[in-house]
């Protein structure tokens, strides 16, 4: 068994483990609770580290947690999303048709995206991710099989319509 020395300047002290609990993890102001997680504590100091296993897919989880979310996104929301898909601010800028400083203002917290934008971008993920061609394809496959083509063309009761309706939420519009 392999002995960890702490890795605060200075420090001499041995990091003991201790058993996995409930660890608070926040990237670019996403707070997320992980669970099951090994943290070891300096017995000098008190300093604290964790290793996170699977970081990459556990950003993918939280972007595709923040995209399911109902409501509009806040700020830091926009920005981790963005940063997922490697835009820079005036990237996301042009998706959006909207400026740099726009984008600013809403990671910010001083503006909020309206309800296209917010859709777009989310929408703009999946397609990122590769999720919403997953989620096509499962929709195609749980599909009944009919022994004849459906009528055309398709015909929806727009009760039915605003019942089945994706919500990502709304900001107001922009």
């Amino acid at each position: 068994m392999a002995i960890d020395f702490c890795y605060e300047p200075g420090c001499n002290g041995t990091l003991r483990q201790s058993a996995d609990q409930p660890y608070r993890y926040e990237d670019d102001g996403i707070p997320v609770i992980l669970l099951g997680v090994t943290l070891h504590t300096c017995d000098t100091c008190g300093a604290e580290t964790v290793a996170i296993p699977h970081l990459a897919e556990l950003h993918e989880l939280l972007a595709s947690l923040i995209v399911a979310r109902p409501g509009s996104l806040t700020g830091a929301e926009i920005r981790f999303l963005r940063k997922q898909m490697g835009l820079s601010s005036a990237a996301l800028a042009e998706l959006l048709g909207v400026s740099r400083e726009w984008i600013s203002a809403c990671e910010n917290g001083k503006q909020r995206l309206g309800q296209q934008s917010d859709s777009l971008l989310r929408v703009r993920y999946l397609l990122h991710s590769g999720e919403l061609s997953q989620r096509l394809v499962k929709m195609s496959l749980d599909a009944p099989l009919r022994a004849t083509p459906p009528p055309q063309p398709y015909q929806v009761p727009l009760e039915l319509l605003a019942q089945q309706e994706l919500r990502f939420g709304c900001a107001g519009h922009r």
